[in-house]
């Protein structure tokens, strides 16, 4: 399948490319999903600028796109609710991004926070979307001075029982599940959520809409269309 990835840390576009890779592997909990169309997020280009690899290191090289939609190719053994040939719209974790592609892996339910510190080896980091807010999220969400004591009273436990393994923990302020994303649906269809869309790109002009997001202009959505 073709693929777009980071290849090393640095400028667009010298640090991504197009590339062939293997269809990603379907677990037990995974749907294959065939994208259709996928969304450009400002994350998208920090991590090529390597903006976040303190607390989400790349292996290059490195698939990523985080939104999606598209149609059920697959389904593993233990996936329950979908059928193939369903249509979908998802949003990958850090652990498994890759929506710039033909082909997407994305996994139903996961860990929790908790259940990543049984696998945080000394020096490495837990990130999380759902855990207690850290001191760096109430930075990231502008808390005043108080609630910031606030949140970091909330979060000790979990950055002492890093420590004790000689790892850091780290809250992110994104977050997103299946049941905001159902929920979110029913707005779009009740008509009280009105996406903007900029515009919409090719696939072979992924490039060029990672470009144009970097430039901060952009006042809609950017859309890069992978299939029909």
């Amino acid at each position: 399948m073709k693929r777009l990835e980071i290849c090393s840390y640095g400028p667009l576009p010298q640090c991504v490319r197009f590339a062939e890779s293997d269809l990603p592997a379907v677990g037990d909990h995974d749907i294959l999903v065939k994208v259709v169309a996928a969304s450009v997020n400002p994350i998208d280009y920090k991590l090529v600028h390597g903006d976040l690899r303190r607390v989400h290191r790349l292996d290059f090289p490195a698939p990523f796109g985080f939104d999606c939609c598209g149609r059920v190719e697959a389904l593993g053994s233990k996936v329950v609710g979908h059928e193939a040939g369903d249509l979908v719209y998802a949003r990958a974790p850090r652990t498994r991004m890759g929506t710039f592609a033909e082909f997407v892996a994305i996994t139903l339910g996961g860990s929790t926070t908790s259940a990543s510190f049984s696998v945080l080896k000394p020096g490495g980091t837990v990130v999380s979307v759902a855990g207690p807010p850290d001191r760096a999220f109430a930075r990231q969400v502008g808390a005043t001075p108080a609630l910031s004591f606030v949140l970091w009273c909330i979060s000790l436990p979990m950055e002492l029982r890093a420590r004790r393994i000689g790892g850091h923990y780290f809250r992110f302020l994104t977050e997103s599940s299946g049941a905001q994303l159902e929920h979110v649906g029913r707005l779009l269809d009740a008509g009280k959520i009105r996406t903007v869309v900029e515009k919409i790109y090719p696939f072979d002009q992924a490039i060029e809409a990672l470009q144009f997001a970097a430039t901060g202009r952009a006042k809609g959505k950017l859309v890069i269309q992978i299939a029909t």
